[in-house]
C-alpha cells in the first residue's frame, strides 16, 4: 500500500460517518484508508491562507490505493470554494506547504488556474510508467532482448475486474514500449 495518497481513500465500511467510524474495524475509527492524503495536506494550507475550509481537489488521471507513485507526482488543481481573500502570495504559500510537509511531500510551481484547465487535466492522456520483473525459462538471447527496447506492443486489455462495476466489461486494445531491460541477478 502507499503510504500517502493523492486524495483521501474513505473507508468502504463506515465511509467515514462519525457514528459508525467508531466502531468499525476496518479502518479502526479513523474513517480513512490512510491518515493523510495530498488534498489534506495542501488543502489544509491553502484554506488557511485563503479563508476556506471547503475545497475540491482534481486530479490528473485515475489513482488506485495500492499502487505506489514515484518520480515527481502529478498535476492537480485544488479548487477553493468560497475564499475569504484572494490576496495570497503562491511562491510564499508554497514555501508553506513544503516546509510543512517535509519529506512527505514537495509541491513545485503552485500557480493560478482557470476553471476550464480542470476538464482540461481531468480528460488529458497521462503516460504511466511502470517497472516490472519478468521471470523467464531457459536461455534468452541477449539481441532478442535488446531489440525490444523502443518497441511499441500492442496488447488487449479486458477491463479490470477492480473497476468491473463501473465500467463495460469490453476488450480494449493497448500498448506498452520497453524502455529499458536489465538482466536480473
Amino acid at each position: 500500500m502507499r503510504d500517502l495518497p493523492q486524495t483521501v481513500f474513505w473507508c468502504p465500511e463506515c465511509k467515514g460517518h462519525p457514528r459508525r467510524r467508531r466502531k468499525c474495524s476496518y479502518c479502526e475509527g479513523f474513517g480513512k484508508l490512510t491518515r493523510d492524503s495530498v488534498q489534506e495536506l495542501v488543502g489544509w494550507v491553502l484554506g488557511k491562507a485563503f479563508g476556506t475550509r471547503k475545497h475540491k481537489f482534481h486530479g490528473a488521471g485515475r489513482e488506485d490505493m495500492d499502487v505506489r507513485m514515484l518520480g515527481s507526482g502529478r498535476p492537480f488543481i485544488l479548487e477553493l470554494i468560497n475564499p475569504k481573500t484572494q490576496d495570497v502570495d503562491l511562491a510564499e504559500t508554497e514555501q508553506v506547504i513544503n516546509q510543512r510537509n517535509e519529506g512527505r511531500i514537495e509541491i513545485e510551481g503552485l500557480h493560478w488556474s482557470e476553471k476550464p484547465r480542470v476538464r482540461v487535466l481531468k480528460e488529458g492522456k497521462h503516460a504511466k510508467r511502470y517497472g516490472a520483473l519478468v521471470e523467464v525459462e531457459g536461455q534468452v538471447d541477449s539481441q532478442t532482448v535488446a531489440d525490444l527496447v523502443g518497441q511499441r506492443i500492442p496488447l488487449a486489455q479486458r477491463t479490470p475486474s477492480r473497476v468491473a462495476h463501473r465500467r463495460a466489461d469490453l476488450i480494449r486494445e493497448r500498448w506498452i514500449e520497453v524502455q529499458e531491460l536489465k538482466p536480473g541477478g
